[in-house]
């Protein structure tokens, strides 16, 4: 790894994030992952299997489904996250910015 590289890695490791900042983060999360799971289920119906696979020259539909998927799936692997950290202490350092990338 690039003595840059590990630099900037221990000063982030150094730096706790702001509480608030992280918070909305996971406010965001929270809000989403049910409208998102709504989308799907108002789409496709509860007993229908969803093939998401996002290629280049995917349609418009395709590329919504792929991103309500994946923000639902992605939102509740970051609550779980989010829980255990919480509940044990520890804290979690994503920003906005991060997760609507």
């Amino acid at each position: 790894m690039a003595k840059g590289l590990q630099d900037h890695r221990n000063s982030l490791a150094d730096t706790l994030p702001v509480y608030a900042d992280v918070r909305r983060v996971i406010e965001v999360v929270e809000t989403g992952v049910p409208i998102n799971i709504i989308c799907l289920k108002d789409t496709f119906g509860q007993d229908v299997d969803v093939y998401v696979a996002l290629k280049s020259g995917a349609s418009a539909s395709q590329k919504m489904v792929s991103k309500w998927w994946k923000k639902a799936i992605c939102g509740l692997a970051v609550q779980i996250l989010w829980l255990s950290k919480h509940l044990s202490g520890v804290v979690s350092n994503m920003l906005l910015t991060e997760w609507q990338g």
